[in-house]
């Protein structure tokens, strides 16, 4: 055997030692514990790699000793029970989608060989309250229910009920369409045609609400029917038996007195009653917020219709326009005034919040040295076309560099493959993610480039890197651009390009759970440091401020870490 596999063997196996090594907690000041492998450590700082839930990802973190407080180190008891603990996470339950029978059986089994093994260990009381939610799942879906956001309905109900998500999303996004189009005093035509696309959609909406009402009552009316069969039932075999006829000897005729009234017996609602009670009370909460959101919109198109343009109204903002050029003209020409003010923070998309409204009020002017790092407030887009991407290409184009290397190596292990992260904010050496299966070992470079292409010298630099350190083939993840010369050398050096429309058939090809975790690291909007994946701020200048540099992403732990994403 040549030095080259041997040294590559060794390598592999200190990569799949990792994963079954015991952990390291190692306590913050304030509080924080960090869970990992200690792979340094000197008279200043510590070295740790942090793994993901699933151990597969290592992410290496340096704290300084004056941020650490105490440092454990896990038994080997403690070590065998965290990995069974860790078996059982593959077993994550779906707030809208149920299991199969086979599937509760796998994981009830898994849960009661745990227990067995630690009926005291740590994780034992989180185990018990799995195996119980497991086999409630399990004895509802013998029964013949399916699970919707958490609820256990029929199979009907579940398809009303997301179409009428479907519509409510659709009556939403026209809504702030044409609350747009009115705050944009757009054409009255533009607005009609807005006008009747929203009265469709709520047409559609009110079907399907109608559709979902109607299946609902019935299912109730079946339950209560079910309900008075079995208390019918129940009533007759508590009726004893009758006794044989026997003739008595004529009682003696004594005035019986009365016989005092039975105490009044409150019956307790049972189990099914109750869910029926919040099952009614919810849908009066629905019926209420559409009553809302239809008062909101006629208080709105009122508004408009008040509001409406005149005559004078235009002269005056003509004059006040034409008044105002003039004065910037000679304030210009003057020098008391920059042509040039504030940064524009660019479109952050953000989860839709109910009952917030869409514009806040400015911060007042700051003076003096502290308008340097002002927190600039994600607003909603002023473009009704930019709302929540749908496509996973339009996501892929949403998010920052390093969340896209992130999803990647998500996508990878969702595969089966062990993902090591490697870019981020340090040298990399032209590797973002190592991926490994089956002896198949890959680097994978991630190019988030929207409008440069992928050149020739990216490909030489990553076979390069492939060469040094003993890579079986290599890959360049890109949004959709790359030159014809770097195709070429690419396709001679084992190389493969990945676009994006690559990825999202990739996704399409995942189990719904897996699918459901990638698309949720999509939809957060939350950006993250590249040096020790803290949350990160955006930081621009307030308005009439200017800066020498471009708005950017700075890192909250500042200025104890300088992590930073340009945009």
């Amino acid at each position: 055997m040549t030095p080259g596999r041997i040294l590559f063997a060794a390598l592999l196996g200190l990569s799949l030692l990792r994963s079954v090594l015991a952990d390291d907690v190692v306590t913050l000041n304030s509080g924080e514990a960090i869970t990992g492998h200690i792979t340094s450590e000197t008279g200043a700082q510590v070295v740790i790699d942090v793994p993901n839930a699933s151990r597969t990802i290592f992410t290496p973190r340096t704290i300084s000793k004056s941020e650490i407080k105490t440092v454990q180190r896990e038994t080997a008891e403690a070590k065998q029970e965290r990995l069974a603990y860790e078996a059982l996470q593959k077993y994550r339950l779906n707030p809208d989608q149920e299991w199969t029978v086979a599937q509760y059986n796998a994981a009830l089994a898994v849960c009661q060989q745990f227990l067995g093994l630690y009926p005291d260990g740590e994780h034992a009381a989180a185990v018990r309250q799995k195996n119980e939610q497991c086999q409630k799942e399990k004895e509802q879906v013998e029964k013949g229910l399916v699970k919707f956001d958490n609820r256990w309905m029929s199979a009907s109900q579940k398809a009303a009920e997301r179409e009428l998500r479907t519509n409510f999303d659709k009556l939403e996004q026209m809504e702030r369409s044409v609350a747009y189009l009115g705050r944009q005093r757009a054409s009255p035509d533009k607005i009609s045609r807005a006008k009747s696309d929203l009265a469709r959609v709520q047409r559609d909406y009110d079907n399907a609400k109608a559709k979902r009402d109607q299946i609902v009552a019935s299912a109730v009316q079946a339950q209560k029917t079910a309900l008075a069969q079995k208390a019918v039932l129940a009533a007759k075999a508590a009726v004893p038996a009758p006794l044989p006829v026997v003739q008595p000897a004529p009682p003696p005729v004594v005035q019986p007195a009365p016989a005092p009234k039975p105490a009044a017996v409150v019956p307790h609602p049972t189990n099914a009653e109750r869910q029926r009670q919040l099952h009614e009370a919810r849908i009066q909460a629905e019926m209420n917020r559409v009553r809302e959101t239809q008062a909101r919109q006629l208080l709105q198109q009122k508004q408009n219709t008040a509001r409406g343009p005149g005559w004078p109204y235009w002269g005056l903002v003509v004059v006040v326009l034409l008044v105002g050029g003039a004065v910037a003209l000679v304030m210009i020409s003057s020098g008391q005034l920059s042509p040039a003010r504030g940064a524009i923070p660019p479109y952050i998309p953000t989860p839709k919040r109910a009952n917030v409204s869409p514009r806040s009020a400015s911060p007042p002017p700051l003076t003096g040295e502290s308008w340097r790092f002002e927190e600039v407030r994600q607003q909603e887009p002023s473009n009704p076309d930019m709302c929540e991407p749908r496509s996973v290409i339009e996501k892929l184009r949403r998010i920052d560099w390093y969340k896209f290397e992130k999803v990647v190596g998500l996508i990878y292990q969702s595969q089966g493959y062990r993902v090591k992260l490697r870019g981020g904010a340090k040298a990399d050496g032209g590797i973002d993610l190592e991926v490994q299966k089956d002896g198949d070992k890959v680097a994978v470079q991630c190019k988030h480039w929207k409008t440069y292409k992928v050149r020739l010298r990216v490909v030489k630099e990553l076979f390069a890197s492939m060469t040094d350190e003993h890579f079986s083939r290599g890959m360049i993840v890109v949004l959709d651009k790359f030159t014809s010369e770097a195709k070429a050398y690419a396709i001679q050096h084992t190389i493969d390009f990945v676009t994006a429309a690559d990825l999202e058939r990739m996704i399409a090809q995942l189990d719904s759970i897996d699918q459901h975790r990638i698309h949720a690291m999509l939809d957060d909007p939350t950006v993250n440091c590249p040096k020790c994946d803290s949350v990160m701020n955006w930081k621009a200048p307030p308005h009439g401020k200017v800066w020498k540099r471009k708005p950017f992403w700075g890192c909250t732990r500042f200025p104890s870490c300088d992590g930073k994403i340009e945009v």
